[in-house]
């Protein structure tokens, strides 16, 4: 999402006086969203709040990505708290890049509504510290174009998020081929050229990227340089169409369940390996990575069926050789490509910035950090609406949570990172269960499994609060 930890651009200088507020939050994505409509339930309509973020727009990353993306979950578990989308769509349409912003700015408005709401769009924040009994922000413009200010706010919650930013074009020695982002692949390169198609990265952006190119002009080569591979989970066993959810599909609640409770701290490598025989697929050989990504059984076929060539390796640079441009590899071989060719970077964009180490709740209790440096939730806006509901009722220093620092641990390993999240996760969610009102837990509509029927879901709900009586005894 398009959040504001980072220094403003430029040379500025810090103007007063300060303003003040009785709530700010930082971040107008998935998660500051989620965290705004939660405000709204608990505070009166006379409260000040302040809305910080970079983006000209609510709605974060939804707002510049590929205008082929689209949501990998079905779109109704994609939301902000317990609104539901204005249309009539099946539950498991998988929603386009453009519909999720336009959604997501429709909940902001909604939520606006009933707040007293400042809205500080296209700024940065560079600094958000606790300051006596509250907080202090400072944000300027993020173009650096002019004086950055002050907030002086009772609350804050800094829902940074992941922070998730547009990709650059691939640097690479040869000026024979063209390198793009997947925004300019979709507004370009997909139409206007019968060029050969490089797909540097086999994750989501890789598959968006193949699926599309595969679909709209199935004339193309398409190559996928696939890295160490990824695993995706089978959208089919997690989301049957139709009456066969009455019967079939594996419920996330049971997917994680079994996942944490193999986790011992130490052997990632087998939940890694129980992922890849039990619950996902791929495209290629390379089964390196998972993060989470879904993909149904046709896509996959029509990307594995559809592509040229599939390399099993890291691209490294494109460079010109004896007879024309070579791609080169990681392991050091080299492959000759079509003067012409179009390379589309579709590497991780996972973790790319760096973020401080804050914690969840700030040590005079007056910050609330949604960060994946204290990750509590794989999901940032699951995090953000069961946190923000703890914040506000007064019981977030009060509930046992478990805390990852997902960065440093996805740094060091992307597998012990997938097996803490999915444990981690697990865990507070149990918690959440035990310590929130019935009616924030039914409210809450970013539950995958709430696409199944009652009755499935019913089981699987019984087996968290079991797990939560276990615990506490």
């Amino acid at each position: 999402m398009n959040d504001l930890s980072n220094p403003p651009v430029g040379d500025v200088k810090t103007a007063s006086p300060v303003e003040s507020c009785d709530r700010c939050i930082v971040g107008a994505g998935i998660a500051g969203l989620n965290a705004l409509a939660v405000a709204a339930e608990y505070l009166p309509r006379t409260a000040r709040i302040v809305l910080i973020d970079a983006g000209r727009h609510p709605g974060g990353m939804w707002n510049s990505v590929y205008d082929y993306s689209r949501l990998h979950q079905p779109h109704a578990a994609f939301t902000v708290g317990d609104r539901a989308w204005n249309w009539s769509h099946a539950t498991d349409y998988l929603a386009r890049g453009h519909e999720v912003a336009r959604h997501l700015e429709r909940c902001f408005h909604d939520v606006g509504r009933s707040l007293n709401l400042v809205e500080r769009f296209e700024h940065r924040v560079s600094e958000c510290r606790p300051d006596g009994h509250g907080a202090l922000v400072t944000y300027a413009p993020a173009d650096g174009s002019g004086a950055s200010r002050r907030l002086r706010a009772q609350r804050v919650i800094n829902a940074i998020g992941f922070d998730i930013r547009p990709s650059r074009p691939l640097s690479f020695s040869s000026r024979a081929v063209v390198s793009l982002t997947p925004q300019a692949f979709g507004e370009h390169g997909l139409s206007q050229s019968r060029a050969p198609i490089y797909l540097s990265g086999g994750g989501k952006t890789g598959m968006d990227s193949a699926y599309a190119a595969l679909t709209r002009s199935p004339f193309r080569k398409v190559t996928l340089v696939n890295g160490s591979g990824s695993l995706f989970l089978d959208r089919d066993k997690l989301f049957p169409k139709g009456l066969q959810r009455w019967w079939r599909g594996i419920l996330v609640a049971d997917l994680f369940r079994d996942l944490a409770l193999r986790f011992d701290g130490h052997n990632e490598d087998e939940v890694h390996d129980r992922l890849r025989e039990t619950y996902t697929h791929r495209v290629g050989a390379g089964d390196g990575r998972f993060l989470f990504g879904l993909l149904s059984r046709g896509e996959r076929d029509v990307i594995a069926h559809g592509l040229k060539d599939v390399v099993e390796d890291y691209l490294e640079d494109v460079v010109d050789g004896p007879d024309g441009p070579e791609m080169v590899l990681r392991n050091g071989a080299r492959r000759p490509v079509r003067a012409g060719s179009l390379f589309v970077n579709c590497s991780g964009h996972l973790m790319k910035t760096e973020r401080p180490a804050d914690p969840v709740l700030s040590s005079n209790g007056a910050i609330l950090t949604i960060s994946p440096r204290a990750m509590v939730h794989f999901q940032s806006a699951t995090a953000a609406y069961f946190l923000a509901h703890l914040y506000f009722r007064g019981q977030l220093s009060r509930v046992p949570l478990y805390q990852l620092d997902g960065q440093t641990l996805f740094k060091r390993s992307s597998r012990a990172y997938v097996a803490a999240a999915v444990a981690v996760s697990y865990l507070n969610t149990i918690t959440f269960f035990r310590t929130l009102p019935a009616d924030v837990l039914a409210r809450c509509k970013l539950d995958f499994d709430r696409l199944h029927p009652p009755h499935r879901r019913l089981r699987a709900l019984l087996g968290i609060a079991f797990a939560g009586r276990r615990r506490a005894a």
